[in-house]
């Protein structure tokens, strides 16, 4: 018997982990595939040749999911790891399945002490959900939790951050964004698809076309490449609509369907924006949970540093620098065909 099936992988944070976690790898059929036979799951993670981690998984059958657990390696620094897998059949040890996928680990410690630099400054964090603050107070920063976005200005915040999905769909029950930069606060918003506006953009999702550009030199990418901010964004973009010639810095955006030197509206997906003495910082990348995710955890390192940085004039947008197209977005849940044998 020569049996060769099709599955699908399904990985938690695509394959993006944060080191001492636990990740997920899901194995699926497709609906019109042919049910393979009870099978056996072998894996390992791999660290070049040095076998990092290894174990079984049980098959039942094509009805049912199966799903291995890992438990994510330590690391020092940013590192790429291989999940090796085979799909063995129970009966005769036929091999169904596998493949080599290559996944990546953050240093847990890639988020910062802040205390010292956060010292004196008063914080205040929209997180309705607290699915933030734990993450912020390991940190070390003492921020002042609010459920509600009105009255912010009432507290007097020096920082001002947003959680993500903290804000209500009408622009009205918002706080103004604008007005609170311009007095000096440093103002950081996560992602948030229910509203229609954004500290006075329109807000909106697209579909996957066009490719992705980003400023990777940016502080605000700082150890985060094309590839991984690629894989992160996928259907359904939540975008922020530039008008032309908006005073804004767009850090990652959709190529314009038309090239031109002349300034046009474009869509963001990371902005920062200065007014006044102060910042505004939005950020429409998804919110995956920085306590599990490595991307999510450096965004989040990355724009705590940035905070405390002295704002600078936005440039105007014949005064940027361009920068060179990422390549298209790619799924991260992986389908194999037979002929991917390792």
């Amino acid at each position: 018997m020569n049996t060769l099936v099709t599955l699908i992988l399904v990985i938690s944070s695509q394959g993006y982990w944060l080191g001492g976690t636990t990740a997920t790898v899901t194995i699926q059929w497709p609906i019109d595939a042919p049910p393979p036979p009870p099978a056996e799951l072998r894996w390992e993670l791999r660290l070049g040749p040095t076998r990092v981690a290894d174990g079984k998984a049980d098959v039942p059958d094509a009805r049912k999911t199966a799903s291995v657990a890992l438990a994510v390696p330590e690391v020092r620094t940013a590192t790429q790891l291989h999940f090796i897998y085979r799909l063995i059949a129970r009966h005769d040890g036929t091999p169904l399945a596998g493949g080599d996928i290559a996944v990546h680990i953050w240093p847990k410690s890639v988020l910062g002490d802040f205390t010292q630099r956060y010292a004196g400054r008063k914080v205040v964090l929209i997180d309705p959900q607290n699915s933030l603050q734990p993450t912020l107070s390991a940190a070390g920063i003492k921020a002042e939790r609010v459920v509600d976005a009105a009255n912010i200005a009432l507290l007097k915040p020096d920082v001002l951050i947003i959680a993500p999905q903290a804000l209500p769909a009408s622009s009205y029950a918002q706080p103004d964004l604008a007005a609170l930069a311009r007095s000096g606060v440093q103002v950081a918003v996560f992602a948030q698809t229910a509203p229609r506006a954004l500290a006075g953009f329109t807000a909106e999702s697209g579909d996957a076309a066009g490719d992705l550009t980003w400023r990777i030199d940016h502080p605000l990418l700082h150890n985060l490449d094309a590839e991984a901010l690629n894989h992160w964004v996928q259907q359904n973009r939540p975008y922020v609509q530039l008008p032309a010639g908006t005073a804004a810095l767009e850090i990652g955006w959709q190529k314009p369907a038309v090239e031109s030197d002349l300034p046009s509206p474009m869509r963001a997906l990371l902005l920062t924006q200065t007014l006044g003495t102060g910042r505004i910082v939005l950020c429409q990348l998804p919110a995956n949970d920085p306590s599990a995710d490595g991307r999510s955890r450096q965004l989040l390192d990355n724009v705590l540093n940035f905070l405390l940085a002295p704002p600078e004039p936005t440039p105007a947008p014949q005064q940027r620098r361009t920068t060179v197209p990422a390549t298209a977005p790619r799924e991260r849940t992986i389908r194999l065909s037979p002929g991917d044998q390792p």
